[in-house]
């Protein structure tokens, strides 16, 4: 059996199961609090809203004020929605693939050539003699200088490159925004993309352009 009764403020009639007889619950109409007698108010054949009466859909909570709302979405919808996220991260990001391969060619070229600076170091064994001051502080300080410029430069060159590949792929798989970013922020730097100076600027910028669109997308594992 059901009990038919009516919100007091607005006239909105609802038909709910009689074992909610003595419960309240909230008009979806007016959000006046309805309380629900404890038999029948009238009977459905002579109740003028019989006919539109919005059903009463019983769940956990029966308190709940949405048990005259609409159905709950389905879980399944968010797991899908999940689901369709991972299978575009999995598959890459269209706006990510191209600097990302970009990025990836011009630091293998600048790879290319710092492995040849660092060589050329190795195989020149020193400074000059002929090139040296007197010995002294000003020797010492020469010396320094020398091996800064001629082994330390080649090597933060050879790491740099290493990172914007690797940030590259990342960019273009989708997976890690940080490497992505660094990557990116290291190809704008001239000095640090590589020896032929400003050709990797317009990647890096490219780059971090991709990267603003993929996080709004959320399309980065991390």
């Amino acid at each position: 059996m059901t009990i038919n009764i009516k919100c007091p403020e607005c006239s909105s009639a609802y038909e709910v199961p009689d074992d909610k007889a003595g419960k309240k619950f909230r008009c979806k109409s007016c959000q006046a609090i309805v309380e629900i007698p404890g038999g029948d108010t009238f009977g459905p054949s002579n109740d003028p809203f019989a006919g539109g009466s919005r059903k009463f859909r019983s769940d956990d909570d029966d308190d709940d004020d949405d048990d005259y709302g609409p159905p709950r979405r389905s879980r399944s919808r968010s797991g899908g929605s999940r689901r369709r996220r991972h299978a575009r991260i999995s598959s890459g990001s269209p706006s990510g693939t191209a600097p990302g391969i970009a990025m990836m060619i011009v630091a293998g070229m600048g790879l290319l050539v710092f492995v040849l600076l660092a060589i050329t170091s190795i195989g020149q064994g020193g400074p000059n003699p002929n090139d040296l001051p007197p010995p002294g502080p000003e020797r010492d300080s020469y010396m320094v200088g020398y091996y800064v410029g001629s082994c330390g430069f080649p090597v933060f060159g050879l790491i740099s490159q290493i990172l914007i590949i690797f940030g590259g792929w990342n960019l273009m798989a989708g997976k890690s925004r940080t490497m992505a970013y660094i990557a990116a922020v290291l190809c704008c730097i001239p000095c640090c993309c590589s020896p032929v100076f400003i050709l990797g600027v317009p990647f890096g910028i490219w780059a971090l352009v991709a990267i603003n669109q993929m996080t709004q997308d959320g399309a980065f594992e991390s």
